[in-house]
């Protein structure tokens, strides 16, 4: 391990500066290059800019989790709640790891259950459903559009369109679909949703995609039953 190459290692006052890169290392083995890259920016924008960074893990409590939060805000010079919440999932995640190692003095996780009023944060803009969702006309004209395309050129890939309103899954997720994927429980017939293709990031830079054997987040595995239309 990345510790175990440094002479004299100081465990007990090991800090969270200490501890980053053995901790990148982990987590590239467990988590999507998509998630390691978020984690080293909110690392080198908030987290070495900030205390906490050279605090002894052992002693890192409620108060400095506080005053990280306060921080981050100067940082940032007005912060959404969604950029906080991926400020504290990183020094989370940091903890997390060097409890688990149980090479460290720390057995507890403040930033775990800190939770800041919401008056703290930019309010956050709303944007239109019309925007956002297709219309039902939309829709329509888009499966009229979809088939078409699929009869005239003979080929599957725009029913993906249609895939896509009837079953709800993201992109990422119906494109790394098998034939296995598609099972039968009980008459009905449902696809398994427990794969997805994503970016295959190499020296930090996205050279094509791969398959995962996982989805966005665990709640992504799941069964989605098959319309008629779908079947």
């Amino acid at each position: 391990e990345y510790e175990n190459g440094l002479a004299g290692f100081d465990y007990e006052n090991a800090t969270l500066a200490d501890i980053f890169d053995s901790f990148c290392a982990y987590r590239e083995t467990k988590q999507a290059p998509g998630t390691c890259k978020l984690d080293r920016r909110i690392y080198n924008q908030y987290i070495v800019n900030t205390s906490i960074v050279d605090v002894p893990l052992r002693t890192i409590g409620i108060d400095e989790v506080v005053a990280y939060f306060n921080e981050c805000l100067k940082i940032s010079g007005g912060m959404k709640q969604t950029e906080w919440s991926k400020c504290k999932s990183t020094l989370s995640a940091m903890l997390n790891y060097a409890i688990e190692t149980r090479k460290y003095e720390i057995n507890y996780n403040p930033a775990r259950f800190f939770k800041p009023n919401t008056d703290h944060f930019i309010e956050k803009k709303k944007t239109p459903d019309s925007e956002l969702i297709f219309s039902k006309e939309e829709e329509v004209a888009a499966r009229e559009y979809a088939l078409k395309e699929a009869q005239e050129t003979h080929n599957a890939i725009p029913l993906g369109i249609i895939c896509l309103f009837e079953t709800g899954a993201r992109i990422n997720e119906l494109t790394a679909l098998k034939w296995c994927d598609i099972e039968t429980r009980r008459g009905q017939k449902y696809i398994h949703i427990q794969r997805s293709l994503i970016a295959n990031y190499v020296n930090g830079k996205a050279k094509g995609k791969k398959v995962v054997p996982h989805g966005k987040t665990a709640k992504a595995n799941r069964r989605i039953a098959l319309t008629t239309t779908m079947q």
